[in-house]
């Protein structure tokens, strides 16, 4: 389930949105917006969440992308991804989140 904050304070909520749903998380972004807001993630998170590793999204929004994204060890640990950056971004890492998750359903009888 997306969950999203912004305002001038939004970094300072991150820890408070994020900790719910896990406790490891991957950055995923574009080039420039990862500059602009790694340090500031990392920063409003606490011990209790930690980013594992920062990844750029591939520069589209493709199906190799998303691949690519999924096969990497960090995110197929993570528990909670953050897409940073434009449109592309944002469903590039929708689809990967949406996969990874039903990857890790259980079907219940």
């Amino acid at each position: 389930m997306p969950n999203y904050t912004i305002g001038a304070d939004a970094y300072e909520k991150v820890n408070d949105i994020v900790k719910p749903y896990g406790t490891n998380a991957v950055i995923i972004g574009g080039k420039t917006a990862l500059e602009k807001a790694e340090d500031k993630i990392k920063a409003g998170l606490t011990s209790e969440v930690k980013v594992t590793d920062t990844l750029w999204y591939g520069g589209n929004s493709t199906y190799e992308n998303v691949d690519q994204l999924l096969a990497n060890p960090s995110v197929q640990a993570a528990d909670v991804l953050f897409a940073v950056g434009g449109g592309r971004v944002c469903d590039t890492v929708k689809a990967v989140s949406y996969t990874h998750l039903r990857a890790h359903e259980t079907v219940l009888d």
